[in-house]
């Protein structure tokens, strides 16, 4: 396989983590960790929070004050950091978390980040702009490739001898920082501006009159993006994530387990005590002939008010799952279903 081969094998690879978030008319529906629906909850936030640097738990106030409001039982707590061998008290581990090292904003990366948003924003601006992007016909990386000499925020006399395809641009940016993990580095700079990159392969799906027109991929958003960090002095694989943080994340999701368990736990005792039944005690109670759910969504509200117009029919409101598979188990049976 060649390195050609094997960069673009990569970036198909990294691209499996960019949601479609676009249209913006429809983003009711779009998921932006669409990508992840594989992995267990807690490897996708894990993730999540390395491509996307984000804060995928709660912070430690909102866990502290859920202790000291007895939403996350004690005992419960307790008992589940036991079992994954942590002896401390919860206190104790509360004050670990709150010692996490905040990592700073890299200021490079940032001016990365606000240079690539120009020079998207001026490609893809789809009719709007009043003096057009030259060169964009011939696609992103070439139109750029003419053009990135006379930007004042990084321009400098050796762009003007770029490679001519954005291909060759990422082997040469690629070898001369000796990268062998095309794949990390491909999801760190990916991930670094989810919104535009999943612009660019709604674009590509799509295959739109725009992107017809004036094509961009991600192998070009690539290599300009790692082209103007390497003539900004930095380095292409990104701190996108920390020992320490990776355990304070995993403390977290013990904290958010015995919340949950807390929660459940509570709600479960409430149901027993209030003794539900099917069977309701009121015989002059009319029972529906049919129960019907919706999501919560403004389109469904007209669907339910047809429905219990028309017949002895009741309607709840419940928000969506987006197609999220969940294990239903009964607080009475040991049984879980997949639903």
């Amino acid at each position: 396989m060649t390195k050609k081969e094997q960069i673009l094998l990569s970036i198909e690879a990294a691209t499996q983590r960019i949601g479609t978030t676009w249209p913006l008319y429809s983003f009711v529906t779009s998921n932006p960790l669409s990508g992840y629906e594989k992995l267990t909850f807690e490897e996708a936030v894990q993730e999540a929070g390395r491509f996307l640097k984000s804060n995928v738990y709660p912070s430690v106030s909102i866990f502290r004050q859920a202790y000291e409001n007895n939403d996350i039982d004690a005992s419960i707590l307790s008992e589940i950091l036991k079992s994954n061998e942590l002896f401390k008290s919860p206190e104790a581990y509360l004050e670990v978390m709150e010692n996490e090292e905040h990592i700073n904003s890299n200021e490079t990366s940032s001016k990365l980040d606000v240079i690539m948003s120009k020079w998207l924003s001026a490609f893809m601006d789809e009719g709007l702009a009043e003096w057009q992007m030259p060169f964009k016909e011939k696609g992103f990386y070439a139109a750029w490739k003419q053009l990135a000499v006379y930007d004042k925020d990084f321009g400098k006399p050796s762009l003007k001898h770029l490679p001519e395809t954005s291909i060759e641009a990422l082997v040469q940016v690629l070898n001369a920082h000796q990268i062998t993990n095309y794949n990390e580095v491909f999801s760190a700079h990916i991930a670094a501006l989810s919104g535009w990159t999943g612009y660019i392969k709604h674009r590509i799906d799509t295959n739109s009159i725009w992107q017809q027109q004036f094509p961009i991929t991600i192998e070009d958003y690539l290599a300009v993006r790692l082209t103007i960090a390497n003539h900004l002095g930095m380095s292409l694989e990104q701190e996108i994530h920390t020992t320490k943080k990776a355990i304070n994340n995993g403390l977290k999701h013990l904290w958010l387990k015995a919340w949950e368990a807390t929660f459940q736990n509570r709600l479960v005792s409430d149901l027993k005590a209030k003794n539900i039944s099917n069977n309701p005690t009121v015989k002059n109670v009319i029972e529906p002939d049919a129960q019907m759910v919706f999501c919560i969504d403004t389109r469904s509200e007209m669907i339910r008010r047809h429905v219990e117009a028309a017949g002895n029919y009741e309607t709840f409101g419940y928000a969506g799952f987006f197609g999220i598979a969940a294990d239903y188990q009964h607080y009475q049976e040991d049984i879980t279903i997949k639903s």
